[in-house]
């Protein structure tokens, strides 16, 4: 501001006929300048302290809720999501001063991180999807503001890969099935949702199957291990959520069954499909045996007291990831075993 004075100054008196023109617009600039100067100050202020309050580490976590471990500096963070062989952290970083989310990738073994997307200002990357084999990443860009699909490697290598265009918006992405053939996302406003899946063979041009469409809104749709079926949030009017499952076939004539009697989280299938979690308002885990076939049954939902607290703290505090070990009855997103899919050719 002294150099622009400076300059001003010099300017003035070299000529004098334009002394009175001169000092206002001078005046007009520095103002300007001032007000400028006083608004990056505040948002800078804004930033520190919003940083400061959402901040988080990337904590890992045994299948009884103790800490193990952390990678990764302090920065806001959000859907951190394990890979299936365990090596590899996806997550989103929030740059406050850029404004926009990017997906980052973090070893587990050393901690090195790698940054995947470079946003423009004000564009977003959201929701990372690992495929079965952990050799892809999926995620939703919103560009220029164009939402669409694409899938990349975990280290970097190669192109990104185009995979859909959405010509909407409010898309939705969760679920890889684990023959790695589907992708599955929803679409929801206040008009309703749709439930899709997306067969990854063919190219950009490819279109997604439509499963379900309903007045309500839609959310977190996840494949059963064997692929036949698609559990989701739906959320009524009061906006309450409820888990449903329903065939990933769109032409099945059977379902959809309402899961539970209220939930505050997304189905994670675990042992196989045989069981299906989810979090109640309460925030007590529930646990409902479930069988995929010949056909789909389910038992009663019940509280299992037993996961309470590991799963808690996987479904509520997004920063931490659970890495179960030695048990076949853990609780991991995105991680079941592998069975040949059941899904529409």
């Amino acid at each position: 501001m002294k150099i622009s004075a400076h300059i001003a100054v010099i300017l003035t008196a070299a000529s004098l006929c334009f002394a009175q023109n001169s000092g206002q617009v001078v005046g007009q600039g520095l103002s300007e300048e001032a007000k400028s100067k006083d608004v990056a100050e505040a948002r800078a202020k804004r930033n520190a302290q919003q940083f400061q309050n959402k901040a988080s580490i990337l904590t890992f976590l045994d299948r009884y809720g103790k800490r193990t471990g952390q990678i990764g500096q302090s920065a806001m963070y959000d859907s951190a999501v394990l890979s299936p062989d365990g090596k590899h952290v996806a997550a989103i970083k929030q740059d406050l001063d850029n404004e926009t989310f990017d997906l980052f990738v973090f070893d587990v073994a050393t901690g090195a991180e790698k940054r995947l997307t470079t946003n423009a200002r004000r564009d977003f990357a959201f929701a990372p999807v690992w495929s079965p084999d952990s050799k892809r990443l999926a995620y939703v860009a919103l560009r220029a503001g164009k939402e669409a699909i694409y899938s990349q490697s975990p280290d970097g290598q190669g192109p990104e890969e185009l995979l859909y265009n959405n010509p909407g918006a409010f898309l939705d992405l969760s679920d890889w099935s684990l023959d790695g053939r589907f992708l599955t996302f929803c679409i929801s406003d206040i008009k309703g949702g749709d439930l899709y899946i997306l067969k990854l063979e063919g190219g950009p041009d490819r279109k997604p199957i439509e499963i379900v469409h309903s007045d309500l809104r839609i959310f977190e749709s996840r494949f059963s291990p064997d692929g036949r079926y698609l559990s989701y949030m739906l959320f009524d009017k009061a906006d309450k959520g409820e888990i449903f499952v329903r065939p990933s076939d769109p032409t099945a004539s059977e379902g959809p069954w309402q899961i539970s009697d209220g939930t505050s989280s997304p189905g994670f299938w675990v042992d196989g499909g045989k069981e299906l979690y989810y979090m109640a308002r309460d925030h007590s885990v529930m646990a409902a045996e479930i069988s995929t076939s010949p056909s789909f049954s389910f038992k009663k939902p019940f509280r299992d007291d037993r996961r309470d607290q590991h799963i808690a703290i996987l479904l509520v505090q997004k920063n931490q990831v659970a890495v179960p070990r030695g048990s076949s009855r853990s609780v991991r997103p995105h991680v079941h075993q592998r069975r040949r899919s059941a899904l529409p050719r």
